[in-house]
C-alpha cells in the first residue's frame, strides 16, 4: 500500500535524510547548461568536507571522436558555469586502441569524488564496462567507491540507464514494443538496485515500452522510474530519492496489474490492466522500500474544476500522456479519459482512471508551477485491426 504524508488540511515538507552511501543523480537526458538544481546537486555530492571535488567525464557511449568533442564540451561548461577546477576526460573507449579493460586510467579513477557518464547509446557502455557479463577492474572501482559514499556518480540519459540491475530498455517506440516486444540489453551495471530505469520519458512517450518491459521481466522488479528531460533523480541515501528539474519521473507500479484486456476486440495482442502511476515533481521524494511519497513545500491538493478532461490521438507523441493526465487531474467532474495510438494496424489504447485514492498536488517551486500525482491507475489493450 502506498502511504502519502499528506492531508488536505496539512502538508508534511521533504526534508533532506542523513547522507549514507550511495548519492548519484540520475538525469532524464538533454539537460540545460544551466539548470543549476541539476548539477549543483551532483557537484554538492562530489564535494566532500575538505576537498577539492576531482570529476571524470566519461562519453563511451557516442563514437570516439565525438566522444573526445563532447567531453571537451562538458570540461568547458563544468568549468566555465560551475567553478570546477580538477575535471579531466577518461578515455575508457573501446575505439580507444583498447578496451575499458585497460587499468590504464584506474589510478585516477579511484582518486576522483565524482564520475560524469554523459548520453549517447547505453548499449557501448555497457559492452565496454561489462564485457560478456565480466565485471572490469574500472567498473569495480566506481562500484566499490559508489558503495562506500565516497564517489558520487551523475547520469543523463544513457548515462543514467546503464547503472540499473535490470535489463536496459533500448531506443524503440511504445507501438512497437508492445506490438512485437520490447528491445533491451540484459542488464546494467547493477549500481542501481531498486528496479528499472528510464529516460527521456514524457517527450518521448516511452510509458507504453517500459510498462511492457517491467511486466515481462517483473519477476526481477515490479516498478520503474521514467526521468524526463532536464530533469533528476538525486540520490542521497540507499533509502529514497528526491526531484530536481524542470519536468517529472515517472514511478510504473505493475505490482497489482493484470496482463490481458477485457476487451472482446482485444484477441491475442500483449495488454495489461490496472497499471499504478504516480508522477513526481521539483522536490518530492520517494521511499523504496515504504513506498511513501513525500511532496514539497508549497504544494497542496489540486481538487481541479468543473470543465472536461482531453485525449489524445496520438497517445505516444511528444508529452501527449503527460498532457492528459494533468487534464484528467485538473477536472473535478471526469474520472477517466484515454488515448489511441496514431498507428492503426493495430491501434492500441491507453485508459487513465481515477479512483477514490488518486489525488494531485500543485505549487509554485522558486518562482515555477509545478503539478504532481499520485495513483492513476492505466490499461493498455489493442482496440482496433487486432
Amino acid at each position: 500500500m502506498y502511504y502519502l504524508f499528506l492531508s488536505i488540511f496539512a502538508i508534511f515538507i521533504l526534508f533532506p535524510l542523513p547522507t549514507q552511501c550511495g548519492k548519484a543523480v540520475l538525469a532524464g537526458g538533454l539537460v540545460s547548461n544551466y539548470n543549476y538544481a541539476v548539477y549543483d546537486a551532483f557537484i554538492s555530492q562530489a564535494s566532500p568536507s575538505g576537498k577539492t571535488p576531482y570529476i571524470g567525464v566519461i562519453t563511451a557511449g557516442t563514437s570516439l571522436d565525438i566522444a573526445k568533442s563532447t567531453a571537451n564540451d562538458i570540461i568547458a561548461e563544468l568549468k566555465g558555469i560551475y567553478g570546477l577546477k580538477n575535471v579531466v576526460w577518461l578515455p575508457y573507449h573501446p575505439e580507444n586502441g583498447t578496451t575499458c579493460t585497460s587499468t590504464a586510467w584506474n589510478s585516477a579513477l579511484d582518486s576522483m569524488t565524482g564520475l560524469y557518464f554523459n548520453g549517447g547509446n547505453s548499449e557501448p557502455m555497457i559492452d565496454c564496462f561489462l564485457p560478456n557479463g565480466k565485471v572490469t577492474s574500472a567498473l569495480s572501482i566506481m562500484k566499490t567507491r559508489y558503495a562506500s559514499g565516497s564517489l558520487a556518480l551523475y547520469g543523463s540519459s544513457a548515462g543514467t540507464v546503464i547503472f540499473q540491475t535490470t535489463p536496459v530498455l533500448q531506443i524503440q517506440d511504445s507501438w512497437n514494443a508492445l506490438v512485437y516486444g520490447p528491445i533491451y540489453a540484459s542488464q546494467g551495471f547493477s549500481i542501481f538496485p531498486h528496479g528499472f530505469l528510464d529516460v527521456h520519458f514524457s517527450t518521448r512517450g516511452r510509458i507504453g515500452a517500459f510498462t511492457r518491459l517491467i511486466y515481462d521481466k517483473k519477476s526481477l522488479a515490479t516498478i520503474g522510474f521514467g526521468v524526463d528531460q532536464d530533469t533528476a533523480m538525486v540520490l542521497s541515501s540507499d533509502t529514497s530519492f528526491s526531484v530536481v528539474g524542470t519536468a517529472g519521473v515517472y514511478i510504473i507500479d505493475v505490482g497489482s496489474a493484470v496482463k490481458g484486456s477485457t476487451s472482446t476486440t482485444n484477441k491475442n495482442q500483449w495488454a495489461i490492466r490496472s497499471v499504478r502511476v504516480h508522477y513526481l515533481t521539483s522536490g518530492d521524494g520517494y521511499n523504496y522500500g515504504t513506498k511513501v511519497i513525500t511532496l514539497a513545500r508549497g504544494k497542496t491538493r489540486n481538487l481541479g474544476k468543473k470543465v472536461s478532461a482531453t485525449y489524445s490521438n496520438d497517445i505516444f507523441a511528444d508529452s501527449s500522456f503527460t498532457t492528459i493526465a494533468k487534464s484528467l487531474f485538473a477536472s473535478s467532474t471526469a474520472t477517466s479519459t484515454y488515448g489511441i495510438t496514431s498507428e492503426i494496424d493495430p491501434e492500441y489504447r491507453v485508459n487513465l482512471r481515477k479512483t477514490s485514492v488518486s489525488e494531485a498536488f500543485s505549487g509554485t517551486i522558486n518562482g515555477v508551477a509545478y503539478t504532481s500525482f499520485i495513483n492513476l491507475y492505466i490499461d493498455i489493450y489493442c482496440y482496433k485491426n487486432c
